[in-house]
């Protein structure tokens, strides 16, 4: 009877103790998820941002991918100056599906 009972305390620490450390790998899971996110907007919101080219006609010359800072670049090709827009759309575009993407993992994640 008595090896019963301890069976059943041991049994009871051993899944408060596996409990504990599922919890605490989904809470740094958690946190890395955040992390990455951080980066990746960083990433994408300054160094890798879609802009596109114009020419003197506002005729699309084309689109390209390049750090935020390359919109006050002056370029003149063939004495005609080209100038860079940012595509608004496609980084709203972007920014809601990383973040829902995100947001889906972290809300799979959780254990509540």
């Amino acid at each position: 009877m008595n090896l019963k009972k301890d069976t059943l305390i041991f049994s009871s620490v051993m899944t408060q103790f596996k409990n504990k450390a599922i919890e605490k790998i989904g809470t740094n899971l958690r946190k890395s998820l955040l992390k990455l996110y951080g980066i990746i907007i960083l990433f994408l919101g300054i160094l890798y941002v879609p802009l596109i080219a114009y020419g003197t006609n506002d005729e699309i010359r084309h689109m390209t991918y390049a750090p935020i800072w390359r919109l006050k670049t002056n370029i003149v090709i063939n004495n005609q100056p080209l100038y860079y827009t940012l595509d608004s759309n496609r980084i709203i575009i972007t920014f809601i599906a990383i973040t829902l993407i995100t947001s889906a993992l972290y809300l799979s994640i959780s254990r509540e």
